[in-house]
């Protein structure tokens, strides 16, 4: 399947959905601050994955370390928005 274009129709202005339904400007500091622990937790996810296929048991305390590290990030993101949509 190939999506060349996808469109909902609507237009965003600019602006984008908080999980509390609403809407800030898109260069709003939280949504900066979401992106940035996104991209470090997808950073610390290759880094695990790279370090598992190398299938060194002296790596293994490691790679479970990184996945707590990836937990803990989605954690603190969820607890971002829940204290932020109040």
């Amino acid at each position: 399947m190939r999506l060349d274009k996808i469109y909902t129709r609507v237009g965003d202005k600019g602006k984008t959905l908080l999980a509390n339904g609403r809407k800030v400007v898109k260069y709003d500091l939280r949504i900066h601050a979401y992106g940035h622990v996104d991209e470090l937790n997808s950073s610390v996810g290759l880094t695990r994955d790279f370090i598992s296929e190398l299938g060194r048991p002296c790596f293994t305390e490691l790679v479970h370390r990184l996945a707590v590290v990836q937990n803990e990030l989605l954690i603190l993101v969820v607890s971002w928005q829940l204290l932020l949509s109040r």
